[in-house]
């Protein structure tokens, strides 16, 4: 798993929870970070994917570990609260979703 597919699958999660807790605080970050807007290997504000390699620091990136990045990454965000989209997700769940994700074509795969 590379930096943009964490990313993107981070976006995925606080999109979903979007869904149940709508606030305009998070309609705007979900904007900012989409990796979906563009068809380079960024978010749609190339700052947010900029902090996010930043907070990574080139940390090796698995399945396994991916979850646990995805929720410190979460309390670094300043422009908004995200730590919940990652409370009611399992290790298996996210496992999965991770898997399916990687196992089909998409931006920024290898």
């Amino acid at each position: 798993m590379n930096e943009f597919e964490l990313f993107t699958m981070i976006f995925y999660a606080v999109d979903s929870y979007y869904e149940d807790n709508p606030t305009s605080e998070l309609a705007s970050f979900l904007g900012m970070m989409s990796p979906l807007t563009f068809k380079e290997v960024d978010s749609a504000d190339s700052a947010i994917f900029a902090d996010f390699r930043a907070f990574l620091n080139k940390r090796s990136i698995t399945i396994d570990n991916s979850l646990e990045l995805a929720k410190e990454y979460s309390k670094t965000v300043e422009y908004c609260d995200i730590t919940g989209a990652f409370n009611g997700i399992s290790e298996k769940q996210w496992k999965l979703a991770c898997e399916d994700y990687l196992s089909k074509p998409h931006k920024g795969g290898n």
